[in-house]
């Protein structure tokens, strides 16, 4: 018969249930441990049991009916429903208004209100906003971005949602019998209406001193106005009393003087004829005298309507075909004397191909930089380049419907340092283009230094830098200690002293021509004599009947200094200089 002895304790074996995860022999039996443990699957299963045959638990669902939370806070009854927990019974949030959006919060439980958000995105359409009365979005107002100064140039950026106002050069034109003002842009031509000055205005200009535009009428009332360049609304300043014509072209000379071109001789329909000059306070004019040559003249070549001083002070004029002028003459570009009134041609207002330019030119004005602009006249309103030194117009571009009848830049400021030049040659002109003002300053640390240590530099308003040599301190006179021995007290400028040596004749220096008193030499240059820096010693006699004479010097890294004066005061000459370095 066949032995059955049993395997240790502990020895691995399989019980035959899947549930049991660690099977050991104990006492010859196989015993399953380490069992797999059952949980619910969620809040909706039950604990279920595990299958012997297949390691597998169960997942029974809990009746339908038993309570659970489905993490929302806005439905305030949930159970179980086919092992799924179901929320029913929902918070109702209304708040009878058509522009808000309403909500339950789902962690809180509470009812939100939020506004219905009609924006667009863009900043420059304006705020959108919603109708109450039927929550509908409705587009708001859209920015009002005008700053009320006519030196700039409004407008909305969308980029950075804000608005625009850019400082700017502003040519301001005027449409002649229309009444308008405009800002007309130098480079293209075109025109901005600024607003109605109610009154035909053939011209107008800025005074450089105070900024104030002046506008003058025409249409048989030669009344002198100041008007708000920002809005256009004009004030009588009076009746310039020269006649019953037009105030045809306007320009103030650097002294804040206004000049006019005036229609006297035929009264109107001719053009300016005479140059006056207008009182700014009350208007009233002074005749200066007529253009001559029959300008604005019935008949006569066209008169003078626009006008404009240059930077060096010269007037210049132009003139337009008048109804009553002939025929035959073309518009004209002309220097004006502003003490007499008389008119130089300078040529024809023609185009490079010698066009006559057609309307005349009426309107006129100088950038700084010297650019003469043109306003033409007669229905074609456009602006023009007009070379100053033979007439040749150049198109710009259209600017209005009617004549372009005259034009004047505002006073905003400065553009470029070269507008800046305040004719010091010590200060550095800038122009801070954020304000528009003038800076004239010396630069930081000053602007001669020449880097040299021996030149005292200053600066001359109207020579510029200058570099004056810098003088070495002169030793006093020499001591004699003895017979042959000579000192003098150091000087703080100079790094060592040279001695001279000359002869008195018997007869004494002043015995000798002129230009040959002195003829010292150098005796010792530096202290080569190893008797000290500043001592001289001398044991030899001079020739029988004459004496020894000394002076001496000091030097440095900026040269020698003079070795002494004579009685009259002159310096004593040194042809002889000791060596440098010693």
């Amino acid at each position: 018969m066949c032995s059955n002895p049993t395997k240790l304790d502990g020895t691995a074996c399989n019980d035959g249930n899947v549930c049991t995860q660690s099977d050991s022999c104990q006492a010859g039996i196989c015993v399953g441990a380490n069992p797999v443990i059952c949980t619910a699957l969620d809040q909706c299963h039950q604990v279920g049991v595990c299958s012997p045959g297949t390691g597998v638990c169960s997942n029974p669902l809990k009746p339908n009916g038993a309570a659970c939370t489905d993490g929302d806070a806005c439905t305030q009854t949930d159970t179980c429903q086919n092992g799924a927990c179901i929320g029913s019974n929902p918070v109702t949030c209304n708040d009878g208004k058509l522009c808000t959006t309403d909500r339950c919060d789902r962690v809180s439980g509470q009812c939100v209100f939020a506004p219905v958000n009609c924006s667009n995105g863009l900043f420059c359409d304006g705020l959108e906003t919603c109708n109450p009365a039927n929550g509908a979005c409705v587009a708001g107002p859209a920015p009002t971005c005008n700053d009320g100064n006519a030196c700039t140039v409004d407008s909305c950026n969308e980029s950075i949602h804000a608005c625009a106002n850019v400082r700017t050069k502003t040519l301001l034109g005027t449409d002649g019998s229309g009444g308008n003002l405009y800002r007309i842009n130098p480079a293209t031509g075109s025109a901005v209406l600024i607003g109605s000055m109610g009154f035909a205005a053939p011209s107008i200009a800025v005074d450089p001193a105070s900024g104030i535009l002046y506008a003058g009428q025409g249409a048989g009332v030669p009344n002198l106005y100041t008007v708000d360049p920002n809005g256009g609304a004009a004030t009588l300043v009076g009746n310039t009393q020269l006649g019953g014509g037009a105030v045809a072209g306007l320009a103030f000379d650097r002294s804040s003087r206004l000049y006019a071109a005036v229609n006297i001789v035929d009264d109107g329909g001719t053009g300016g004829d005479t140059l006056a000059i207008l009182n700014t306070t009350t208007g009233l004019g002074v005749v200066v005298g007529p253009f001559g040559g029959g300008i604005g003249s019935s008949g006569g070549p066209g008169g003078i309507d626009g006008i404009a001083f240059d930077s060096s002070g010269r007037l210049y004029g132009t003139s337009a075909r008048q109804a009553s002028s002939n025929p035959s003459a073309q518009p004209t570009l002309y220097t004006i004397d502003p003490a007499t009134g008389t008119a130089t041609a300078v040529g024809p207002l023609v185009n490079g191909s010698g066009v006559p330019q057609a309307g005349g030119v009426v309107g006129l004005e100088f950038d700084v930089d010297g650019t003469l602009y043109g306003g033409t006249g007669q229905q074609t309103g456009s602006l023009v380049r007009i070379n100053p030194a033979t007439g040749v117009v150049t198109f710009i571009g259209p600017s209005v419907t009617r004549s372009l009848a005259t034009l004047s830049f505002l006073a905003c400021g400065c553009f470029s340092g070269a507008e800046c030049n305040d004719g010091n040659s010590c200060t550095v002109d800038t122009c801070n283009l954020m304000s528009g003002t003038c800076q004239n300053a010396p630069p930081p640390g000053g602007m001669c230094d020449d880097g040299n240590a021996c030149t005292a530099d200053t600066c001359d308003p109207v020579l510029g830098c200058v570099h004056q040599p810098v003088s070495i301190g002169e030793p006093a006179p020499l001591q004699f200690a003895s017979q042959t021995t000579m000192s003098w007290p150091a000087t703080p400028d100079a790094t060592h002293w040279n001695t001279y040596r000359g002869t008195i004749p018997g007869t004494l220096l002043g015995s000798r021509p002129p230009g040959s008193v002195y003829d010292h030499t150098c005796y010792e240059s530096g202290d080569a004599l190893g008797d000290g820096p500043t001592t001289a010693t001398d044991p030899g006699d001079p020739p029988a009947g004459t004496a020894y004479y000394y002076v001496d010097s000091g030097e440095g890294t900026c040269g020698e200094s003079a070795v002494g004066h004579a009685s009259s005061g002159a310096p004593i000459p040194n042809a002889a200089a000791c060596p440098t370095p010693p």
